[in-house]
C-alpha cells in the first residue's frame, strides 16, 4: 500500500510541477521524503504485524508460565531487547511522520515561491528585484570554448538563444541590433571534464559587467546536449522572473533538433560561417545538414534567412514554408510560425 501511495505522490508532484509551475526540484524532494519514510513504515508494519522472534515476552517462554501478567503486559518488548521502546512504532506515529514530510515539502515550495516572487535572497527573480522589466532586451554572447570541439561553444550559444527566444518576459536581441539597447548579457564557457564537459552560464549587466546569476550543468558523455541547454534555459528564465508554468509550457528544443549528431555539427559550422560573413560556406553546411535530415527545422530556418539576405526570394520562401510545415505538426515555436507566415505573405504569394 505504501509503495502504491508513494508512486502516486511522486507522479502527482511531477504532474503538478508541469501543470501549475512548481520548482523543478519538487518531484526529487518528494521522492527523497517518501524514501526516508520507508524504513519507518517497514518497521511499524513488522512491530504491529506481530513482531520478530524474541521481540515479545511470550517468545521467551510459555505465556501460561507468566502468572500475574495481563495479556497487554505480555505483549511488550523486554527491556533487554535492542528494540525496547518500540512502542513508538505505531501507525499513528507513522501517519504523523507522513504529515510532517508533506508539511516540509509544501513549506519548502511555498517559501521558495514566496522568495522568488518577492525578489528575496539568491532565489529572488530579477523582475521582482527591479533589475529588469517586462520586455527587457537581452543578448546571448558566443561561449568561450575550452574543449577540443571548435563548434561546441557557438552551438550551445545558438541553442540557448533559440530557447530563450520563446520567453514572453524578455526580448532576445539577435543580429546587428544596437548592443547599447541590451540590458542583460548571457555569456559563459564550456570546459572539459574527465568524462564529458561542464557548461557554465552567467547573467551579467551589459553596461557595468556586474554579475547577476551563475548556472552550471555537467554534461556526461552521451547525454543529449540540447536537453542540457533546455535545463539551463529553464533556470535562466526562472531567475529572470518568468512564470514557471509558462516556461514549461513553451516550445522546447526537442521539437527543433535532429537525431543526427553530424547534422547538428553542420548547423554549428554554418552559424560560425555566417557570423564571419561567409554566407556561401554557411549555405553549404546547412544544405549538408538537410541532406542528412530534411526534417531539421532549425537548419531550414537558418537557410531561409541566408537566402533572404542574398535576395534569393524563391529559396527563402521554400525554406520558410518547410519550417512552418514542420513546426505546425510537431509543436515548434508558435511565435516563429506566426512570424514566418507573415514573412511569407510579404515576400510572395
Amino acid at each position: 500500500m505504501y509503495a502504491v501511495l508513494a508512486t502516486l505522490v511522486v507522479a502527482g508532484t511531477g504532474w503538478l510541477t508541469a501543470i501549475i509551475g512548481l520548482p523543478s526540484w519538487t518531484p526529487p524532494l518528494a521522492l527523497v521524503l517518501v524514501l526516508a519514510l520507508l524504513p519507518l513504515v517497514v518497521a511499524t508494519a513488522i512491530v504491529q504485524g506481530g513482531g520478530l522472534a524474541g521481540l515479545r515476552i511470550e517468545d521467551a517462554g510459555d505465556p501460561n508460565e507468566l502468572p500475574g501478567l495481563t495479556p497487554d503486559e505480555v505483549h511488550v518488548v523486554p527491556e533487554a531487547h535492542p528494540l525496547y521502546g518500540a512502542g513508538v512504532l505505531t501507525w499513528r506515529n507513522t501517519m504523523l511522520g507522513a504529515v510532517a514530510a508533506a508539511a516540509l515539502l509544501f513549506g519548502s515550495v511555498v517559501a521558495y515561491l514566496t522568495m522568488w516572487a518577492l525578489g528575496i535572497g539568491p532565489v529572488g527573480s530579477l523582475l521582482a528585484q527591479g533589475v529588469i522589466g517586462e520586455g527587457e532586451r537581452i543578448a546571448v554572447a558566443t561561449f568561450v570554448n575550452l574543449t577540443g570541439d571548435a563548434s561546441l561553444g557557438a552551438l550551445i550559444a545558438d541553442a540557448l538563444e533559440s530557447d530563450l527566444s520563446a520567453s514572453d518576459l524578455v526580448t532576445v536581441v539577435v543580429g546587428d541590433e544596437p548592443p547599447a539597447e541590451v540590458t542583460v548579457l548571457v555569456t559563459g564557457d564550456v570546459a572539459p571534464r574527465e568524462v564529458g564537459y561542464t557548461v557554465t552560464v552567467r547573467l551579467v549587466l551589459a553596461r557595468s559587467g556586474g554579475s547577476l546569476a551563475r548556472f552550471e550543468h555537467d554534461v556526461s558523455e552521451g547525454e543529449d546536449l540540447l536537453r542540457a541547454v533546455e535545463r539551463l534555459s529553464e533556470r535562466i528564465r526562472e531567475r529572470l522572473g518568468e512564470s514557471l508554468r509558462t516556461v514549461r509550457r513553451s516550445p522546447r528544443l526537442a521539437t527543433m533538433k535532429t537525431d543526427s549528431a553530424e547534422a547538428l555539427r553542420l548547423l554549428g559550422l554554418a552559424d560560425r560561417a555566417a557570423a564571419v560573413g561567409d554566407h556561401v560556406a554557411a549555405v553549404e553546411h546547412l544544405e549538408g545538414a538537410l541532406e542528412i535530415d530534411d526534417g531539421f527545422a532549425l537548419a531550414w530556418r537558418s537557410l531561409g534567412a541566408l537566402h533572404e539576405q542574398s535576395a534569393d526570394t524563391a529559396r527563402a520562401l521554400q525554406a520558410y514554408r518547410n519550417v512552418v510545415a514542420l513546426w505546425a505538426v510537431d509543436g515548434g515555436s508558435r511565435r516563429t510560425v506566426r512570424e514566418l507566415r507573415a514573412r511569407i505573405a510579404e515576400l510572395g504569394p
